[in-house]
C-alpha cells in the first residue's frame, strides 16, 4: 500500500470503496474490515528524489500511523535505493546510493545500519514499531552494487562480484541487529523474486545458491520472501513445490512476500514473461490465484508458510506500470479479491482450484 499516499491525497480524499453502493472510506480501513492484517510499507534510501518522497521516513511514519489507527500490523520493506528509475539507471541496478558513494565498505555498512536503526526508532517511538522488515528489495544480486570503475569490495554486490558474499552477510547482520535494538523480535526477510534469473536459466536452484551462501555465513535473518507472479515467469501456483530443496536446506518461514494477477488483459509485462493464463485474466480468476497461493503457503509449504502479501494492492484508476492488479477496479470500486475474502484461509481438506500440497521433504 505503498503509493497510498499519492492517490488519496495522504488519506484526505479517498475515493476507495468496499462496492458500488458503499460510501467512499479509508483504503486501509476498508482492508481490515475485510480481514486483512498487515500492511507493507517501503522506504527508500536516504537521497529520496521529490516525486519518490512518498517512500522517504516522513511519509512512511504518516502511513504507519494510518496502519495503527486500523489494527494492522506493519510490513516494512527497506529498499536502501530509490525507486526503478532515475539517472545512470543506477536505482534498477541497486548502485549505492549517491550520498553514500563514496564511503569505504566499513563505513557503508555503519551508514546503512544507522540509517535502518533510525527509520525503526522512528516508527517504535511513535508507537508504530514494525512486525516484520525486509533488508532490501529483490537483493538476488546483493546491495549497495557498485558505480563505473568501483573495486567490487566497496560494496556488496554478488553476481559479477561472486567473491562478496561476506560482503552481503555483513551488511545484512549489521542492519538486522540495529532493527533489533528497538525491535528485538522483529522478523527480518530476505527478498528474492522467483522469476528472477541470477546467471542461470533456472531461478529456483539460484534462490538455493543464494539462501544457502547466507546461511552457511550464520547471516541475521529469519525468513525467505520470494516475488512470485505468474505474468513475471511462475507457470502456475504449483511452482511453489520447487522450493523443497532450498526448504530441506534452509528450513527457514517462507512468505510469497510479493505477488499479484491481472484482472484484465493488456499490461507491459513483457510478453515471454507471460506463459498461458492459469486463471482466466478476470476479476474472479484474480480471486482464484490468490485462493490458490494462499492455500498453497499455508497448507502445502512443509509447515514453513508464513504469509502472503499482494503487491499494488492500492491502484486503482491508473493501474501500476505492469498490469491492472489491484484490489479496486479503475471506478474505485472493490473487486472480488477483495469483496470475496480471497485471502481468506481454507480448511487443508479444502483446496481451492490451483491449490497445491507439495511432496514431503
Amino acid at each position: 500500500m505503498g503509493m497510498l499516499p499519492t492517490i488519496d491525497c495522504n488519506g484526505t480524499c479517498s475515493q476507495y470503496k468496499a462496492n458500488s453502493s458503499a460510501p467512499a472510506q479509508d483504503a486501509i480501513e476498508i482492508l481490515s474490515d475485510y480481514g486483512l492484517n498487515t500492511v507493507r510499507l517501503r522506504l527508500f534510501g536516504p537521497d529520496t528524489f521529490a516525486n519518490n518522497s512518498y517512500a522517504a521516513l516522513p511519509s512512511v511514519l504518516e502511513m504507519a500511523k494510518r496502519v495503527k489507527a486500523a489494527n494492522m500490523d506493519i510490513s516494512l520493506d527497506i529498499f536502501y535505493s530509490q525507486w526503478y528509475f532515475g539517472p545512470d539507471n543506477y536505482y534498477l541496478q541497486r548502485r549505492t546510493p549517491p550520498i553514500w558513494h563514496n564511503l569505504s565498505f566499513p563505513q557503508l555498512v555503519e551508514a546503512a545500519s544507522n540509517y535502518t536503526a533510525n527509520a525503526i526508532r522512528a516508527l517504535t517511538e511513535q508507537g508504530t514499531p514494525p512486525s516484520s522488515i525486509q533488508i532490501g528489495n529483490e537483493i538476488g544480486c546483493g546491495l549497495f552494487h557498485p558505480w563505473t570503475g568501483e573495486a567490487c569490495s566497496s560494496g556488496a554486490e554478488v553476481c559479477k562480484c561472486k567473491d562478496n558474499w561476506d560482503n552481503l552477510a555483513t551488511v545484512i547482520t549489521a542492519c538486522s541487529k540495529a532493527a533489533r535494538q528497538y525491535v528485538p523480535d522483529v522478523e527480518v526477510i530476505i527478498q528474492l523474486g522467483a522469476s528472477q534469473q541470477i546467471g542461470d536459466n533456472d531461478p529456483y536452484h539460484t534462490m538455493f545458491q543464494f539462501y544457502t551462501a547466507l546461511a552457511n555465513r550464520s547471516t541475521d535473518f529469519d525468513a525467505l520472501g520470494l516475488s512470485f507472479y505468474q505474468i513475471w515467469g511462475a507457470h502456475n501456483v504449483s511452482n511453489l513445490c520447487n522450493l523443497r530443496a532450498l526448504a530441506k536446506a534452509v528450513h527457514k518461514p517462507i512468505y510469497v512476500i510479493e505477488t499479484g494477477y491481472p484482472y484484465q488483459p493488456g499490461g507491459h509485462a513483457p510478453q515471454n514473461m507471460k506463459p498461458e493464463p492459469q486463471f482466466p485474466v478476470t476479476p474472479d480468476g484474480e480471486a482464484a490465484w490468490l485462493r490458490a497461493v494462499v492455500y498453497t503457503v499455508e497448507h502445502g509449504l512443509w509447515g514453513l508458510g508464513a504469509g502472503v502479501s499482494w503487491w499494488g494492492t492500492e491502484y486503482a484508476a491508473r493501474c501500476s506500470g505492469d498490469e491492472c492488479a489491484g484490489f479496486w477496479d479503475r471506478d474505485f470500486i472493490g473487486l472480488p479479491v477483495l469483496t470475496t475474502q480471497a485471502f481468506d484461509s481454507l480448511p487443508v481438506d479444502n483446496p481451492p482450484p490451483g491449490g497445491v500440497i507439495c511432496p514431503p521433504l
